[in-house]
């Protein structure tokens, strides 16, 4: 399903924006790789998520509001989690006026702004008796299925969509450098035994830079720490290995983590035994840290 049914415009707007509504105990994870991946697409400054834009010392209500606002699509990220949240009174968030996910929505919802639901993994769709009735047309609407197996060819409807209010790639391509070293394809055996060693990793797809119908896999993990400092620690100590190396990993810090992401790119983006070492490099070097959060 590709739409936000009838509410909001499919007229272009001049440099447009998207909000991005979710709920951390229920895709925090995922929707950070989707902010990225949007991002990547048409540029950072057309993206908002509360985590990653609000920033310490700001007025979370106020910002939050104002991006709203500004907003012309809300995404709302729904996952297994998001309607049986509770508080902690066991009662359900959403059933709550004053829950910010329903607020957010209720606004999207009265101002007319375009509203697409993004479904994450098998997730179903809403039904209207599950909801209070100021949603109720959220469940009206189209959604789309967002799969981690699947998730270029589903990527790729959710930005065909946001073409229809105006969206345009900003995407620049990263000039890679030319191949040192080709190694073939590393074995499913290989990838599941690593898997099973470290299952903060998973098998990830991302759309390939340089062309639009293909895309890429790799080995992606979030690794989590005390605080700002500590992440920022860790990708200094791991960048003198990873120059070593000779192989970089995609990588990003957000708040108190770390957002990895290894391919092979001279093999047009797949999974090779050098990705797993590195891989175990950066594990080896997150260890002390993971102590700190989980001592023994």
């Amino acid at each position: 399903m590709t739409g936000g049914g009838e509410l909001g415009t499919d007229s272009p707007i001049k440099d447009p924006k998207i909000f991005i509504s979710y709920r951390r105990i229920d895709t925090k994870t995922r929707v950070t790789s989707l902010a990225r991946d949007l991002s990547l697409k048409f540029g950072p400054n057309a993206i908002f998520v509360d985590t990653d834009k609000i920033r310490a010392g700001n007025k979370w209500r106020e910002e939050i509001e104002a991006a709203l606002d500004a907003a012309d699509v809300l995404l709302v990220a729904i996952g297994d989690k998001w309607l049986s949240a509770t508080d902690l009174y066991y009662r359900r968030r959403i059933d709550n006026e004053d829950d910010w996910v329903r607020r957010e929505i209720s606004s999207a919802l009265a101002s007319k702004k375009a509203i697409i639901p993004i479904r994450f993994d098998g997730q179903v769709s809403l039904e209207r008796e599950a909801l209070p009735k100021e949603l109720w047309q959220l469940a009206d609407l189209q959604s789309i299925e967002l799969r981690e197996s699947d998730w270029h060819e589903d990527f790729e409807k959710i930005i065909r969509r946001l073409g229809d209010f105006g969206f345009t790639s900003s995407a620049q391509i990263v000039p890679y450098p030319n191949p040192v070293i080709k190694e073939p394809v590393a074995s499913e055996a290989e990838i599941k035994e690593f898997l099973r060693r470290y299952p903060e990793w998973k098998v990830q797809y991302r759309p390939h830079p340089t062309d639009p119908g293909a895309q890429r896999r790799g080995i992606g993990a979030t690794l989590t720490f005390r605080n700002f400092r500590d992440a920022i620690h860790f990708m200094a100590t791991a960048a003198w290995g990873i120059d070593e190396r000779n192989h970089h990993p995609e990588w990003e810090n957000i708040w108190k983590s770390v957002v990895i992401w290894i391919t092979q790119f001279d093999i047009g983006g797949d999974i090779t035994g050098r990705n797993i070492e590195l891989a175990e490099y950066l594990m080896s070097v997150y260890e002390p840290y993971a102590k700190t959060l989980y001592p023994t």
